[in-house]
């Protein structure tokens, strides 16, 4: 795999109930893919994929977003088994 460009680790936004907070997401992935950003990579820069449950993982991972609707290549770096 050819890896080109800057992908950005993405934060990902909860709300006080500790669910994730979807339109923040969105806001942030529209602001890279906006600011040219070459792919990004879901799942937070503080290790918060373990306390996803699958079904937010896979939303997460599939580029569940309609935002992000093509415009980059996403890649999974996750340690989860």
């Amino acid at each position: 795999m050819h890896l080109k460009g800057i992908y950005a680790p993405i934060v990902t936004p909860f709300n006080a109930d500790e669910s994730i907070n979807y339109p923040v997401l969105e806001q942030l992935i529209e602001y890279l893919i906006a600011n040219k950003i070459a792919g990004l990579v879901p799942g937070g820069t503080t290790g918060e994929v373990y306390a996803f449950t699958e079904a937010e993982r896979l939303e997460i991972f599939t580029g569940g977003s309609p935002s992000t609707n093509g415009v980059t290549n996403t890649r999974i770096a996750d340690s989860h088994s």
